[in-house]
């Protein structure tokens, strides 16, 4: 008998070591357009965990020695491709400050600066240096089509969004149209969460990003966003697999789940903290910030 769950599509026989289609999930209406070939090995993945502990100033010292790795598993998980454009209409409010220093040395000097800059309480009699801030108010309007190509979404129910979306970028320069002859030596899992399902996702993504280009090309010193309309087309999704290493370890009695991008090697997890290296990191910040403010009002002084 093999050991599958309900989304498993492709697994290993424990007898031969082939991979093993399970009857139904690689159909021609749930396969996949596209496959990611793994690049990176189980080897490279422990190696990538072991440095991703590395220079974690808050991790447990035990930790490291004493976090047991349970189980190790490379796996082609489902996800959603989405293209499409964002149509945006967005106003910003820009602002320029621009600083010039005077010296006032007689009442004539007071009486131009003051009608100059509209400046209303600078007495006659004041005499010394002045320094003068003028401010510059735009209203900006930016108006245009942003289109994006192959947005991910994972669309298995047992993987982490925070952590499929955390190892990316994929590199789509490997994208191969999908074959079995890439499965020996992984689990494959079908999708289970319908396109429809992240689409929201996508759509919140594609918005965010859009609404940040549109910013970044609005150049004052200042911007504040005052509106935006921004409409979303997508096309027909395209279905692919992404080669992943998922990491099981224990320690004290709790389970923790790292998942490394099998073509890059990017590295995600959770690790624990320790809370007196904690008390003692928040310590010496509040320690340098109150050195820091007591020479500011020293100075003030």
């Amino acid at each position: 008998a093999l050991d599958t769950d309900a989304t498993t599509a492709v697994t290993t026989c424990p007898y031969c070591g082939n991979p093993t289609a399970i009857a139904g999930q690689m159909s021609k209406a749930v396969k996949p357009d596209f496959v990611i070939p793994f690049r990176l090995e189980k080897k490279d993945a422990i190696e990538a965990l072991k440095n991703y502990y590395k220079g974690k100033r808050l991790l447990p010292k035990s930790f490291t020695n004493g976090n047991h790795l349970d189980k190790i598993q490379g796996v082609y998980v489902p996800f959603w491709l989405f293209s499409g454009t964002s149509h945006a209409d967005m106003t910003f409010e820009g602002r320029d400050n621009e600083t010039s220093r005077h010296t006032v040395n007689s009442t004539m000097d007071c009486m131009n600066l003051s009608k100059q800059f509209d400046i209303s309480d600078l007495s006659n009699n004041f005499r010394g240096d002045v320094q003068v801030t003028r401010t510059k108010v735009y209203d900006v309007h930016r108006k245009g089509d942003v289109s994006f190509s192959r947005i991910p979404a994972d669309g298995s129910s047992t993987m982490p969004d925070d952590l499929m979306d955390s190892i990316e970028p994929f590199d789509y320069k490997d994208l191969k149209p999908f074959s079995m002859a890439y499965m020996p030596g992984f689990l494959a899992n079908r999708y289970d969460v319908e396109k429809e399902e992240v689409q929201p996702r996508i759509i919140d993504r594609a918005e965010h990003t859009t609404a940040d280009e549109m910013r970044a090309s609005v150049h004052h010193d200042s911007v504040t966003e005052k509106s935006r309309d921004i409409r979303t087309d997508l096309k027909k999704p395209e279905y692919a697999v992404f080669p992943v290493w998922l990491l099981s370890t224990s320690w004290n009695g709790q389970n923790f789940l790292f998942a490394m991008n099998g073509q890059t090697g990017k590295m995600i997890g959770n690790l624990p903290i320790d809370g007196g290296k904690r008390a003692a990191y928040l310590g010496g910040i509040t320690v340098v910030l109150s050195a820091i403010f007591y020479l500011i009002f020293r100075l003030m002084g």
